[in-house]
């Protein structure tokens, strides 16, 4: 510990002395710089890929994906649009799985809407707002605190930029046996996160997400932060209201013309003339499965 913080000492000695400029020397105050400089921002879009590597009991599981990530300020919302496509392998002994996954999620800064799909099966659902999962440093340094110590260290170099960095300990380490302290490096002039990494408890990498071509302030077309159900989705409210999945269309009942004889509804017998003597034709039950026309 002490070799860190003597590390980190000379690191912030050397890097005032070259820049001249003041800069953020505790937790407190790195927190609040990151949080001013990404609140400055009108739009933001970056590139992501995420690489996740873990050991499972007698078994491991590695995914690899990407996507991209696009946040704009309206009228004092933060609108945003999430999209990510990843590929999951699983193995066991000599037997592998593999699964495709992707996920669209959109918020018009009211609400968030979220799209996944796996094995050819679609789910949606509704929920407020989550700030953290769009980049929101604030909402990620509160969510994290609450089961995590939050500490500053030495800063590192991201892509070529300056990045500070604050790591995430778990208060409970027996809370998650599989997890580790998380990293997080946040652009120093941005106040951007640029890249994750979470460990397991040997302080061994498992999880890796990074941002790159990132795009600051730059127009995006409104259109992409509108959401639209899919056909044949219901959307799962989480927010306590009604489900949001319209309901299709009905086409206007055409009403029959007047001089126009109506043929009878399907299944239904037709008035025939009753012959005298003769009983009436009489339709034979349907029997599921049999005459039925295939779709």
């Amino acid at each position: 510990m002490l070799n860190r913080m003597g590390r980190y000492g000379v690191a912030v000695v050397l890097m005032g002395a070259l820049s001249g400029a003041g800069l953020a020397t505790t937790l407190e105050e790195v927190q609040k710089k990151v949080q001013g400089a990404w609140e400055k921002h009108k739009s933001v879009a970056a590139k992501m890929t995420i690489e996740q590597k873990m050991d499972m009991g007698g078994g491991s599981m590695e995914s690899k994906g990407g996507g991209t990530i696009e946040t704009q300020r309206e009228d004092g919302k933060l609108l945003a649009r999430l999209e990510m496509k990843s590929t999951m392998t699983q193995r066991f002994g000599e037997n592998s799985s593999t699964m495709e996954q992707q996920m669209l999620s959109i918020s018009d800064g009211e609400f968030t809407w979220v799209l996944s799909e796996m094995m050819g099966q679609k789910q949606a659902f509704k929920s407020k707002p989550d700030g953290k999962m769009y980049g929101d440093p604030g909402a990620m340094f509160t969510e994290l605190g609450k089961e995590h110590e939050l500490r500053l260290a030495a800063d590192q170099d991201v892509a070529g930029r300056k990045a500070y960095v604050i790591e995430a300990v778990p208060k409970d380490k027996g809370a998650n046996p599989m997890l580790g302290k998380m990293e997080l490096c946040f652009d120093q002039d941005w106040g951007i996160m640029v890249k994750m990494v979470v460990y397991n408890p040997d302080a061994k990498p498992i999880q890796t997400v990074t941002y790159s071509d990132v795009k600051i302030d730059e127009p995006i077309p409104a259109e992409r932060f509108v959401w639209k159900t899919p056909e044949g989705v219901e959307v799962m409210d989480h927010t306590g209201g009604p489900a949001t999945a319209p309901a299709p269309a009905k086409e206007p009942a055409q009403e029959p013309a007047k001089d126009t004889p109506q043929e009878p509804a399907k299944d239904q017998p037709k008035n025939e003339p009753k012959e005298p003597g003769k009983e009436p034709k009489k339709d034979l039950p349907k029997i599921p499965g049999v005459g039925d026309k295939k779709p």
